[in-house]
């Protein structure tokens, strides 16, 4: 702590931009979350995928200003396979394809999701997702938008950053439903 007081308190510049900085983190974090769903949408889009379910700014507003328990989702579809991206409140981004009472997928896209399971170790599920995965190949990526010390999620401010995320979660995405057509 002394190091950074030092280095904050060495001249002028540091004092100012460490106030300007501390002043607007907010609105830096908001804006953040917003350009992260904005771009990934329209990579989504550019890639033929139908994008049946957005984030709507209410969202990230109620995630950032007053700090309620949000859960930021989109829904996608590409080769009729319906695909979630979601940051639960305090969880960690992930995505896959969600089965409930209200989504029941049809016994083809069931039985396609298991031959892959069990082809490919990298997929969870549980009683609600046939199948799921969290996005990071480390944990300096893994993205919590609720809370920005973690790496992956403050690195995301860098536009180059996150255009590269967002890339490799769409080819995640991509890769994930063309092993589903080998089925």
């Amino acid at each position: 702590i002394k190091e950074i007081k030092k280095i904050i308190g060495l001249d002028e510049d540091n004092l100012l931009g460490t106030k300007l900085l501390i002043d607007n983190f907010i609105h830096v974090r908001w804006y953040t979350i917003q350009d992260f769903w904005n771009e990934l949408t329209t990579e989504l889009s550019n890639r033929n995928f139908t994008i049946l379910k957005s984030i709507k700014e209410n969202d990230i507003d109620d995630l950032v200003h007053n700090g309620n328990k949000v859960y930021l989702e989109i829904e996608i579809m590409n080769y009729d396979v319906p695909v979630w991206i979601k940051n639960e409140y305090n969880g960690w981004l992930f995505w896959g394809v969600y089965n409930d009472e209200e989504n029941k997928r049809p016994k083809s896209l069931v039985k396609k999701i298991d031959k892959l399971k069990s082809k490919y170790s990298e997929f969870e599920s549980d009683e609600y997702w046939l199948c799921f995965k969290y996005f990071g190949e480390t944990e300096q990526e893994m993205i919590k938008f609720s809370d920005f010390s973690c790496e992956g999620t403050f690195k995301l401010i860098s536009g180059k950053y996150r255009k590269e995320m967002i890339i490799k979660l769409t080819n995640q995405i991509e890769d994930f439903i063309n092993k589903l057509q080998e089925f």
